[in-house]
């Protein structure tokens, strides 16, 4: 019985700390908003997220709480500098780190399909650019 109720709590625990939304080196406050731009961060093939139509597809590796643990994932993965970005979620602040952007959702399912089984193991997702834009965007309240 006890081994039951601390398995269900590790298991609600990490299915409310650990989402599949996935990102903050700082909570976004009243006195300091930082600009939309400092969350993007993209590799000389991709312009800014909020370039691509909404209808796009993005491909989410993960999401992390700070952005050091992006600068871990891209390290640790050799993931070169693919879009990362602020997002504001119901729990939270995250930094969402995608393998890339695509016009359709084959293409997106077929670029994560191609991942290493480690990176594999993230659970990565296939999601449309226009939320994804919208969660960034709720980031930073004041420069929309």
């Amino acid at each position: 019985m006890t081994i039951r109720l601390f398995s269900l709590l590790i298991w609600v625990l990490f299915c409310t700390w650990f989402p599949q939304v996935l990102f903050a080196d700082r909570l976004v406050g009243a006195e300091s908003t930082p600009a939309r731009t400092e969350a993007i961060s993209h590799n000389p093939q991709s312009s800014d997220i909020f370039a691509y139509p909404p209808d796009y597809y993005a491909v989410q590796i993960v999401a992390v709480k700070t952005k050091p643990q992006v600068v871990d994932l891209l390290k640790r993965y050799d993931l070169g500098d693919p879009p990362y970005g602020l997002m504001k979620t119901d729990t939270g602040f995250w930094y969402v780190l995608l393998l890339g952007v695509y016009p359709n959702y084959e293409r997106a399912v077929d670029a994560r399909d191609k991942l290493p089984p480690e990176l594999l193991k993230l659970k990565p997702w296939v999601r449309k650019m226009g939320p994804l834009q919208a969660a960034i965007s709720a980031a930073y309240p004041s420069t929309q």
